[in-house]
């Protein structure tokens, strides 16, 4: 039996974190923060970056592996888990930084953890997988990235027509606005195109956005009747922090990567030089691999444990935790990536 799978239980420690902060309260309420973006920065600074791929009969024998599929399952659990200590937590009498606190850590789960694992799991053709991977979107209030990820991003990749793109020269701040707005309208106008080819009414239950947003009200009315009421705006709030950590790595992705339009509405195809990858270890293993990603946009079916690395896609100068604390510094980002984006571009335009 092959135990690569147990690297990936490295994932564990943010749910497990996050619980022993909520738990310990005081400054300890920002632990998981503090651990994801000051000691996990600093150590993949310190850390070669991995490049090696493996044989390909090691992958043969890991695809549709029940071991690495359950590191993906046992994460519904420990989101799920993670969301019971922060709600009950508003019980007790919480200082205004011990909430602060426990919702950034909360947030960073969902988002940075959570969020990737639906990611992998909506892009399975199982339909358990799948559902999984809607049960942990909706507790991001995110549901509609289930429908616009697969059946925009993937598609638009690398141009205009897509909001989870960032531009050359674009700020994380305007991209943020420009994604969020603009994937949920993308997922709307999907919805509308697919029934009206059906020949279905839009405004219908058949509509999975109309379904998508009544199960998100009817979730977070259950959070109130549950908990309490007055615990909405926070899991709102720990909801916000989620989906913002999500489209800051949409951001550090695909930044100023754009692929060219050989005839009205017609782009190139998507290959390894339109994502970002990141090859350090911890970055890898904590993220189920989602760092390789200019294998999953030439592959979406690739499961995360058989992903590769390819000499020619862009790299990250280090991890994602550390690429996003660029991302949040424009002046700081744009000094160190946009000379990379030039050069890959100009990799681009010889191909």
């Amino acid at each position: 039996m092959n135990f690569r799978f147990l690297s990936y239980l490295l994932s564990y420690t943010i749910p497990a974190i996050t619980i022993a902060g909520i738990l310990a309260g005081g400054i300890l309420t920002f632990s998981n923060f503090i651990f994801v973006f000051v000691i996990l920065p600093v150590v993949e600074l310190l850390l070669p970056a991995d490049h090696s791929n493996e044989q390909d009969e090691y992958y043969k024998r890991v695809k549709n592996s029940i071991p690495f599929r359950l590191m993906l399952w046992g994460h519904v659990l420990s989101q799920y888990a993670v969301l019971y200590f922060f709600l009950d937590a508003f019980r007790n009498d919480l200082s205004v930084w011990e909430i602060i606190g426990n919702t950034l850590s909360t947030g960073i789960m969902l988002g940075g953890i959570g969020i990737t694992v639906a990611h992998e799991l909506i892009h399975r053709k199982s339909a358990i997988d799948r559902f999984f991977g809607k049960a942990l979107l909706i507790s991001t209030l995110y549901l509609h990235f289930y429908i616009e990820h697969i059946r925009g991003h993937h598609k638009f990749v690398g141009t205009d027509r897509d909001p989870a793109s960032s531009k050359p020269g674009e700020n994380v701040y305007t991209f943020w606005f420009n994604s969020v707005t603009g994937s949920f309208l993308s997922a709307l106008k999907l919805e509308s195109q697919r029934l009206k080819k059906n020949g279905l009414q839009v405004f219908s239950l058949s509509n999975q956005m109309v379904r998508f947003i009544l199960y998100q009200i009817i979730f977070v009315a259950g959070v109130g009747l549950i908990f309490g009421f007055n615990v909405i705006p926070g899991f709102i709030a720990a909801s916000i922090v989620g989906f913002t950590l999500l489209e800051i790595v949409n951001y550090i992705e695909h930044y100023g990567l754009r692929r060219t339009e050989i005839a009205e509405g017609v782009f190139e195809r998507v290959d390894e030089l339109h994502s970002w990858n990141s090859n350090f270890y911890i970055s890898r293993k904590f993220l189920f691999e989602l760092t390789r990603h200019s294998d999953h946009h030439i592959n979406a079916g690739r499961e995360y444990q058989t992903l590769r690395h390819f000499e020619d896609s862009p790299e990250h100068p280090t991890g994602y935790p550390g690429m996003i604390i660029l991302a949040l510094i424009p002046p700081v980002w744009f000094k160190v990536m946009d000379k990379r984006v030039l050069k890959y571009n100009s990799n681009l335009s010889k191909n």
